[in-house]
């Protein structure tokens, strides 16, 4: 008799392990928060309705002559649809809690960035100052946090401050722009990492060419140093801000704002979008050339003139020749 109830235990305990490694066979990703204390009946819980008697009765068992009920840690989980109740536990147990994603992209604003930060789901922003300026004081910096965050994507779990991700963001931005000044070509007509950071705002905002970007940045180089004008439009169309609807106009060239770079000379007062680490480089080592101009070809590319000459020819060649097309009837 007690051969049989101690190969029935045997035969009850290879079944529950047999169990244990089964898939879950969710229909879809299962995501659920475990609280402090008492984790093994909130998990219990969670799976009832995703699991059969047998399964719930394997899992009770386990973690009941385990002890690992107690081990298991709080935090939001994600189970997927592969997966077993021994994977499940384990990832419990490690404290491997779900992470989501805040993408700050590159050629970003802060205003893109602050719809980012509202929609980011479980992202605690309790601590975060109202306006950006507020926020320039958390991070312990002065003047616009314009152009600061490094393009990237940023993990986190449930419940991470909103300005923790912040300082990793313009903590990495700050590391980028310090190698990038401290390698930079020598001579170049620009007197401080800020100067880098907003001439690389302005290329990343040009082109998203990548052949293209060393003479964009070649283009704005060259006119710093004869003290001609940048005439760059996405800087006119920063300044203009929310007011601006897409199309930009003569009148919006003429109105005069600190971004306006065809009446004001130099670089614009602050960076108008965060750069990458392409446009930094690029910002840092422009190719070698005399290029004063560039249009774009409507492919993405750019055509590049030493004259203007030759610019006039490249712009009615690309843009008036295509505009006239496109208004035929």
């Amino acid at each position: 008799m007690l051969g049989l109830l101690g190969l029935g235990t045997l035969l009850c305990l290879a079944a529950g392990a047999w169990l244990l490694r089964q898939p879950l066979a969710l229909e879809g990703p299962l995501c659920f928060d475990l609280k402090p204390g008492a984790a093994g009946p909130q998990l219990q819980k969670v799976l009832k309705a995703q699991s059969g008697p047998t399964e719930r009765l394997a899992l009770r068992l386990y973690l009941r002559l385990s002890g690992m009920g107690r081990t298991l840690q709080a935090g939001e989980y994600c189970l997927g649809s592969d997966e077993t109740l021994l994977s499940a536990l384990g990832k419990l147990r490690r404290g491997i809690v779900y992470e989501r994603t805040l993408r700050i992209g590159e050629g970003w604003t802060l205003r893109d960035l602050e719809r980012a930060l509202r929609a980011a789901e479980r992202l605690d922003r309790a601590d975060l100052g109202p306006t950006w300026a507020e926020r320039a004081a958390q991070l312990g910096r002065s003047g616009s946090l314009e152009g600061r965050f490094f393009p990237d994507s940023y993990r986190y779990v449930s419940g991470t401050s909103a300005l923790k991700l912040l300082t990793q963001a313009a903590d990495r931005m700050d590391k980028a722009l310090g190698k990038a000044w401290e390698g930079r070509d020598p001579d170049l007509p620009i007197g401080s990492p800020e100067d880098l950071l907003t001439l690389a705002s302005l290329i990343e905002k040009e082109t998203g060419f990548a052949p293209d970007r060393s003479r964009v940045s070649r283009v704005f180089h060259n006119r710093l140093r004869e003290g001609m004008r940048l005439q760059t439009d996405v800087s006119v169309i920063y300044g203009l801000g929310p007011a601006f609807n897409g199309d930009l106009t003569l009148a919006d060239l003429r109105r005069d704002t600190p971004y306006n770079s065809y009446r004001r000379a130099g670089l614009p007062p602050t960076p108008i979008a965060f750069p990458g680490a392409a446009a930094l480089e690029a910002a840092a080592h422009p190719e070698p050339g005399a290029w004063r101009y560039f249009v774009a070809r409507g492919d993405g590319s750019s055509v590049f003139s030493v004259t203007l000459a030759d610019h006039e020819r490249a712009v009615d060649r690309y843009q008036r020749q295509a505009a006239a097309k496109g208004a035929a009837p």
